[in-house]
């Protein structure tokens, strides 16, 4: 990886840019823990329902 000087104009898009991989990668993080969330509540009330 290419990492710029501290005075280089480019640091300022790098860090834009990092936070906007970090954020995509808690979305995603967020999406996938909601989707598991959600797969655990179908399979409960499956089992409340066969109950």
């Amino acid at each position: 990886m290419f990492v710029p000087d501290q005075g280089s104009p480019a640091t300022v898009g790098n860090l834009f840019f990092n936070i906007g991989v970090f954020a995509l990668i808690t979305f995603l993080i967020y999406l996938s823990c909601m989707a598991m969330v959600r797969i655990e509540d179908r399979k409960q009330a499956r089992r409340r329902r066969n109950s």
